[in-house]
């Protein structure tokens, strides 16, 4: 079967970073496929995809994270 997409996983993943004023600029895509989440898109430094990953780590019901996430370009 397909990728089962979890609204609930991808709300609250999306406005936990919106909230957080370092993660809030940044341009991403969160997809959940049964409890394993990607992360597609930019942000402004390492750190702050680090931030991106622990952030959807702490979400219930995420098992694991798969970054795609880039640094964008100045």
């Amino acid at each position: 079967s397909g990728a089962t997409d979890n609204p609930r996983i991808v709300t609250a993943i999306k406005s936990k970073s919106l909230a957080d004023p370092d993660l809030s600029y940044n341009k991403h895509h969160v997809a959940d496929d049964n409890g394993v989440v990607t992360l597609h898109g930019t942000a402004g430094s390492d750190d702050l995809i680090g931030k991106a990953v622990a952030l959807a780590l702490d979400t219930d019901g995420v098992h694991q994270v798969v970054s795609l996430l880039t640094v964008e370009a100045k």
